[in-house]
C-alpha cells in the first residue's frame, strides 16, 4: 500500500517493524526485576522468521472471490503469507507466545481492504450469498481472542480490513460535529481534526495502533474519559452494513422515543454487521496543555486527593494514581539522566516537607 498513514503492525508483537525495545539506556531495569522476579540478565530471544513459520493451507471460495473480482480492485485482496499472518491473531500474551515461536493454529483464508462503503457493502452482500464468515479488522490490537473465529468447521473465513476508510469526511465546527470513516487509525484521525482546530480527546492506550471503528466496536475507554467520556458518550451517529441492508441512525445527540440502535450497535464487537462511518462529537483543541506529577506519602492519600478534585469539580483530564509496586515498575524503566538532572533530582529529594507542594 502507498499510503504512508497505513502501517500494520509487526506480525509477531507490539508497534511497528522498525520500532523495537532495548534496555540499554536502562540501567535500573534489570536489578528490578532480578529482585522482584529472581530473574537473571538474558538477552532476548528473537522471533522465528517468517520463512519458517507453516501456515494453514487457504481453503477456496470460488463463487465468493468471483464476486469480488467483480465488486473490488486487483489490489483490494491478498492471500500473500505475511498478510495472513498478520491478520491471523491479536496481540494478548497468550497470541504473542505463540506467534514468536511459530506456532500459528488459523489464518484467514482471504484479506480483504474495503475502500469505500459501497466497497463494504458488495463483499457482506457476497459473503452472505456464499457462506463466507467476515471477520472486521482495525489494528489488530485486540487481546480477546475475537480475531479467530470459534466456529471451523470448514467454512471460508475472510478478514475485513478497513485501513483504506481512513478520511475524516466533514467537521461542523458550529455543532462540533464530525463525521470519520470507521478504518482511520487514532494519530491520523487526530493530524486531520487538529488540522480543523478541534479534537476527539479519545486516547486509549492502544491509540497509535487502533481505529475508530475499532473503539466504537469494542466500547472503548480512553485516558482522557474523565473530561470527553468513554466512546460511546462521543458517537452522535453511525452507519452499520449489514446482511439485510444498512443501518443508518440519526444525527441527533438523544432521543426521547423508540429503540436506541445506536446503543446495540456501540459495543457489538463485529457481530452484527460492519461499521464503515461515525458522526462523533469533537471538542476544541486546548490552548495550552501541562501534565504534572504528584508524590503522595501513600495510596490512601492518592485517593483523598482524587476525592477532593471530583467534590471540587477541579478534576484534571487525566487522572492515573498508581500503587507503590506500579510506581517501582514505572522507575525501573527510566531511562539514563544528565549529570544536571541527576543533580536536580537529587536536589528535590531534601526539599523539607513543609515546602513542597500538595
Amino acid at each position: 500500500m502507498a499510503d504512508p498513514k497505513i502501517r500494520h503492525m509487526k506480525w509477531w508483537g507490539w508497534g511497528h517493524e522498525d520500532v523495537s525495545f532495548s534496555d540499554a539506556d536502562k540501567p535500573k531495569l534489570w536489578p528490578y526485576l532480578s529482585g522482584e522476579l529472581g530473574l537473571e540478565q538474558v538477552e532476548p530471544t528473537p522471533p522465528v522468521k517468517i520463512d519458517d513459520v507453516h501456515l494453514p493451507a487457504a481453503k477456496e471460495n470460488a463463487p465468493f472471490v468471483a464476486a469480488l473480482r467483480d465488486a473490488l480492485k486487483e489490489d483490494q485482496f491478498s492471500v500473500d503469507k505475511k498478510d495472513r499472518l498478520i491478520h491471523a491473531a491479536g496481540k494478548a500474551f497468550r497470541d504473542l507466545f505463540r506467534l514468536r515461536r511459530g506456532q500459528v493454529d488459523f489464518a484467514p483464508d482471504l484479506v480483504v481492504f474495503p475502500a469505500s462503503e459501497d466497497d463494504v457493502v458488495a463483499i457482506v452482500k457476497a459473503a452472505h450469498e456464499h457462506n463466507a464468515v467476515l471477520i472486521p479488522f482495525g489494528g489488530g490490537s485486540n487481546i480477546a481472542g475475537c480475531i479467530e473465529p470459534k466456529d471451523r468447521d470448514g467454512r471460508f473465513i475472510v478478514s475485513l480490513d478497513m485501513c483504506r476508510m481512513h478520511r475524516v469526511l466533514a467537521v461542523d465546527k458550529k455543532s462540533l460535529l464530525a463525521r470519520i470513516e470507521a478504518g482511520v487509525y487514532g494519530p491520523h484521525m487526530e493530524e486531520q481534526l487538529e488540522a480543523e482546530g478541534v479534537t476527539l480527546g479519545h486516547f486509549p492506550d492502544s491509540f497509535v495502533h487502533s481505529t475508530l471503528g475499532g473503539w466504537v466496536a469494542t466500547r472503548s475507554a480512553g485516558m482522557q474519559s474523565d473530561k470527553y467520556g468513554k466512546i460511546e458518550d462521543m458517537v452522535i451517529a453511525l452507519r452499520m452494513v449489514t446482511p439485510s441492508g444498512t443501518i443508518v441512525t440519526r444525527t441527533v445527540p438523544n432521543t426521547s422515543n423508540g429503540i436506541d440502535v445506536r446503543s446495540l450497535c456501540v459495543g457489538s464487537e463485529g457481530i452484527l454487521g460492519v461499521i464503515t462511518e461515525v458522526t462523533v462529537q469533537v471538542h476544541r483543541v486546548p490552548e495550552y496543555k501541562m501534565f504534572e506529577g504528584w508524590l503522595f506519602p501513600d495510596f490512601e492519600s492518592g485517593i483523598h486527593a482524587i476525592h477532593e478534585c471530583m467534590r471540587h469539580g477541579t478534576m484534571p483530564v487525566i487522572t492515573r494514581l498508581n500503587d507503590p509496586g506500579k510506581t517501582a515498575l514505572s522507575a525501573a524503566f527510566k531511562k539514563v539522566e544528565s549529570p544536571l538532572k541527576q543533580k536536580i533530582g537529587a536536589r528535590d529529594e531534601v526539599v523539607p516537607r513543609q515546602n513542597q507542594r500538595h
